[in-house]
């Protein structure tokens, strides 16, 4: 329980007139959705591949002010009002001016505004809002997703392979040791190409349309993950089947005894 509570001292009767005013979970709300997007921006700041460092320092040292207030027995209401609503909008402010940074948990941490003037039900009705956008925003749904794995080969020449744009996550494994391009970026014998599923809040990335170019003879295994039906890879120079499982079941052998 935070401290943040205090008696009506405008009247002079101790103990007499309103009862306390209790701020404990409208400043609980406040760190709690503070901390929320200050990890949403660090994720936009790998995703986005962009330094915010100055501005993650600045929210960083908002944040423990914020903490160090809440463990303050001492404050007047009128010392938690000014105090809480301008942290509240400094760290709101610096987060709104990141480019591209979307955040349904600021919307709802700045619609909170000035909830700190109204003592009444007013007060709870907002909060109220605010924690249940909160809750929606970090609800888990249930969401279908499409797979499609397949077995790339080459003829007597190069083969280019197409994977449609939109997919989540890509995986491509060559059955043996050539070199390849992804997108005209050339990879070694022995790598494999791989894309990990990403998310923004509850915001799935996707993946650009992806070329991949395989010497003559060569094989592929191919597999790729959408949230909607997206199609299978087309080829040039190739011809696409059903993987062969036990050829992979084979390679992961092999990459597994060399490893001892």
């Amino acid at each position: 329980m935070l401290g943040f509570f205090t008696l009506n001292c405008n009247d002079p009767c101790a103990g007499g007139g309103k009862d306390p005013i209790d701020y404990t979970l409208q400043l609980q709300s406040i760190l709690e959705s503070s901390r929320d997007i200050l990890k949403e921006v660090r994720n936009h700041e790998v995703e986005a591949d962009v330094d915010l460092d100055p501005i993650v320092s600045k929210m960083t040292q908002l944040l423990g002010a914020m903490d160090y207030v809440a463990q303050r027995q001492d404050l007047t209401t009128e010392q938690i009002r000014v105090s809480a609503e301008s942290l509240q909008q400094k760290f709101a402010t610096l987060a709104s001016s990141i480019e591209g940074f979307e955040s349904s948990t600021l919307l709802a941490f700045t619609s909170l505004g000035n909830a700190f003037k109204v003592e009444s039900d007013e007060t709870q009705a907002i909060l109220n809002q605010l924690n249940t956008s909160i809750a929606e925003s970090n609800k888990v749904t249930e969401v279908k997703y499409y797979q499609y794995i397949l077995l790339a080969e080459a003829t007597d020449v190069s083969a280019t392979i197409t994977i449609p744009a939109c997919a989540i996550e890509i995986a491509a494994i060559p059955y043996t040791c050539y070199d390849y391009t992804v997108n005209g970026k050339h990879y070694t014998s022995g790598h494999q190409y791989m894309r990990e599923s990403k998310s923004i809040g509850n915001r799935a990335l996707v993946e650009d349309a992806h070329e991949i170019v395989i010497p003559p003879k060569a094989k592929l295994h191919l597999s790729y993950t959408s949230l909607r039906p997206i199609g299978e890879p087309t080829i040039v120079g190739g011809a696409l089947s059903p993987t062969d499982d036990a050829a992979i079941a084979g390679l992961v052998d092999r990459a597994e005894a060399a490893m001892v």
